[in-house]
């Protein structure tokens, strides 16, 4: 649960012309409010993004280094690159240049920029590229950089629940931490595992498979999405409503938007 809250205020600079109308130039700044509504971190930042893991990525003034503030403000350390992103179990991707790596809580490279692309670690692992954007193939680094699942696919999405979502021979399936296919690729879309069940596609029917890869909600939605809190919204025709775990329609397709639980 988020501990802080990411706000801006807003700065009117006016400049005054000899004409009837003046030109005005909104500048926004951003702070960090906490659950009573203090302001604990005061607007300061032309830059800022929620914490993760303790830490946020901030910038005080066009063409500034961004760097990383802890709950109280004080600088933690300066990136070194503009393109950083957010921690996630102890480690943030930097990249520059179609090179990306990784650094530590005090900023520190911890994994060289040897990647074309790379993702947030979960569960232990990272997806990454090697190659280029038309010809690379995906596969997994440990935390030490090793990797671990070769880059053999096409696409690759983060762990979830002891599986990930891979592509290989144009369609998806699920592999477990040692890149072996729990769930063979046959799918044309799918989504990560959550609460047990993940949601996918064949053709134009759209529905929920579980571990073994049987589909147990099938394919009449036009629309699913993961599970959360037991719910799951789908959209049946035009609306979105929500359905339990056996199928049931606990709240009926009548919202035009909606969101996950």
């Amino acid at each position: 649960m988020k501990k802080g809250i990411l706000i801006f205020a807003c700065l009117i600079i006016t400049v005054f012309l000899c004409i009837p109308l003046s030109l005005a130039v909104e500048i926004i700044k951003y702070g960090y409010i906490d659950k009573t509504g203090k302001m604990v971190i005061e607007p300061q930042f032309l830059r800022a993004r929620e914490f993760s893991e303790g830490l946020a990525y901030v910038s005080g003034s066009w063409g500034s280094n961004p760097r990383f503030i802890d709950k109280t403000g004080k600088v933690v350390f300066k990136c070194q690159f503009s393109d950083t992103g957010d921690f996630s179990e102890g480690l943030a991707r930097e990249w520059i240049a179609n090179s990306c790596g990784y650094i530590d809580k005090t900023g520190k490279t911890v994994i060289g920029r040897e990647f074309y692309e790379a993702w947030r670690f979960s569960e232990g692992l990272a997806r990454v590229n090697v190659g280029d954007y038309s010809t690379g193939k995906w596969g997994y680094i440990d935390k030490e950089g090793k990797m671990v699942i070769e880059t053999k696919f096409e696409d690759a999405n983060d762990f979830s629940e002891g599986f990930a979502q891979v592509k290989a021979g144009g369609k998806y399936g699920y592999i477990d931490k040692k890149g072996e296919y729990m769930v063979e690729p046959k799918f044309d879309w799918g989504n990560g595992f959550s609460e047990g069940l993940a949601a996918v596609r064949i053709g134009d029917k759209r529905g929920y498979i579980d571990k073994t890869g049987k589909m147990v909600i099938k394919g009449k939605y036009r629309e699913v999405n993961d599970f959360s809190d037991g719910l799951a919204r789908v959209k049946p025709e035009r609306n979105y409503g929500y359905i339990d775990k056996t199928e049931k329609m606990v709240i009926d397709p009548k919202y035009f938007m909606a969101f996950d639980f």
